[in-house]
């Protein structure tokens, strides 16, 4: 599989998908990027999952709530069982208030059985097999608003985020790249800013992340850059904003990222 999926096609919306009882490949699970606020919740599953450079040990009924634009992928061993479901929602399929206040509580939820947000997941997979695609989506919609107030109400003390760091270099890579993001140019500049040589920074990363180092950087600027035109940012500004030396090479990564060029509509299949 490739490093990076395509961006969700979110209908209505909000994009939806199911995997139940599932038996899985180590290699099966794509990492990537999106634009859209990302709901995930685990049924049953044993592996771990990386969210920029967090690393979360999940277990059955873990709840994990993705912010737009952060590099993340789950890691599996083969043959091992998977249940969950995941919503790729837009900034106006939910309340964003709502939105943006459960998010703040946290990134990584451990709920477990009893809990009312697992049971609210467990009928949303019920009404998805009984209802039709209109009245279902109603029903998606309410539960979901009622999972992001109930997440609200957690209290942060108690739930705290358990995650490692992937490592100390490539935490201090990442902090870097945060920092930096639209005045990088090469893998020599990085290297050198970071007292460390390329050939250790290029394999370093790609061991710990997955993904080139460079591409990495590339596709957060390509998300930086599409924001900046979701806000109203002509194309040929929004490439120099985001640090890109050419609109050349920004026209071509945003495309083979988005499958469309800039401004041509946005990435919810909506143009």
């Amino acid at each position: 599989m490739g490093e990076l999926s395509m961006p969700v096609q979110l209908q209505g919306g909000c994009y939806s998908s199911y995997s139940l009882n599932e038996r899985c490949k180590a290699n099966q699970f794509a990492k990537h990027f999106h634009d859209s606020a990302e709901i995930l919740f685990m049924f049953d599953v044993q592996g771990e999952y990386v969210v920029e450079s967090r690393k979360y040990q999940l277990a059955p009924f873990d709840l994990l709530l993705i912010k737009p634009s952060k590099y993340h992928y789950m890691i599996l061993k083969d043959d091992t069982n998977y249940s969950r479901c995941v919503f790729n929602v837009s900034a106006d399929y939910l309340p964003n208030d709502l939105v943006t206040r459960a998010f703040s509580k946290g990134e990584f939820f451990h709920l477990g059985a009893a809990s009312q947000i697992t049971k609210n997941f467990q009928r949303i997979i019920e009404y998805r097999r009984t209802l039709d695609e209109r009245d279902y989506r109603v029903v998606e919609r309410a539960l979901l608003t009622e999972n992001m107030m109930l997440i609200c109400m957690t209290d942060a003390e108690s739930n705290r985020d358990e995650f490692k760091y992937l490592d100390e270099f490539n935490s201090r890579v990442m902090k870097y790249i945060r920092e930096n993001l639209t005045s990088i140019t090469s893998l020599e500049q990085m290297a050198a800013d970071l007292y460390v040589s390329k050939s250790t920074l290029y394999h370093s990363f790609k061991k710990a992340m997955k993904i080139s180092i460079m591409q990495y950087v590339r596709n957060k600027k390509v998300m930086y850059a599409h924001n900046l035109i979701q806000g109203g940012v002509r194309p040929t500004k929004a490439y120099v904003m985001s640090g890109f030396e050419d609109y050349t090479t920004f026209y071509r990564s945003y495309k083979m990222f988005f499958g469309r060029s800039p401004g041509s509509g946005d990435s919810n299949g909506n143009e």
